[in-house]
């Protein structure tokens, strides 16, 4: 796997010793399972945009919880990356849970919205939808959904971005994490 980042571009990052930092620390290239996945600055756009689209145009708020029901991929990091800038508590859900299953951690973490990477997803969602009142979206990597939120416009600069990133506490809860449920319902840690 080669990692290749332009620290350069993200200069509100370098100023503060933010993202770029972190980036900059990170080896170039990393072996992991045979892939290699190269990552542009254009994912931190993304991110940023979709970050700001979580806010502005869903109206997600700090500390809300969205879930991520899907396959590993690039698009599951950018909502993954765009929820932790957010103040967002992501919870991933296994792409290989049936329905019932999906609808408990839906339920019980309490998402007010849940990226999907397909149709095979949606129907999981659509499924569990019932006796979820608190679900307000749900949006899949594959329609054009996602395209837009990924092309929304944010309002305000990556400053703003940058003072909030710096102004979260360390307590705060990033990931609401659930097991397999192999022995029952899934059960959620923090």
């Amino acid at each position: 796997m080669q990692i290749v980042f332009a620290a350069s571009e993200c200069a509100p990052w370098a100023r503060t010793g933010g993202l770029a930092e972190v980036i900059g620390s990170l080896p170039r290239e990393i072996a992991a399972l045979g892939h290699k996945v190269t990552v542009y600055v254009p994912y931190y756009r993304q991110v940023r945009a979709l970050e700001a689209a979580l806010r502005h145009r869903l109206g997600v708020r700090l500390g809300d919880r969205v879930a991520i029901l899907a396959e590993s991929s690039p698009e599951w990091l950018i909502a993954d990356f765009a929820c932790l800038a957010a103040g967002i508590i992501d919870v991933p859900i296994y792409p290989t849970l049936i329905a019932g299953q999906v609808a408990h951690i839906l339920r019980d973490s309490g998402a007010v919205g849940v990226f999907v990477s397909n149709a095979e997803q949606v129907e999981k969602v659509r499924q569990a939808g019932i006796g979820l009142p608190g679900l307000q979206w749900v949006c899949s990597f594959d329609a054009e959904d996602w395209v837009e939120l990924l092309a929304y416009q944010q309002a305000e600069d990556d400053d703003a971005l940058d003072e909030r990133l710096h102004a979260t506490p360390p307590e705060q809860v990033a990931t609401f994490i659930y097991t397999s449920g192999t022995t029952g319902d899934p059960k959620g840690v923090v």
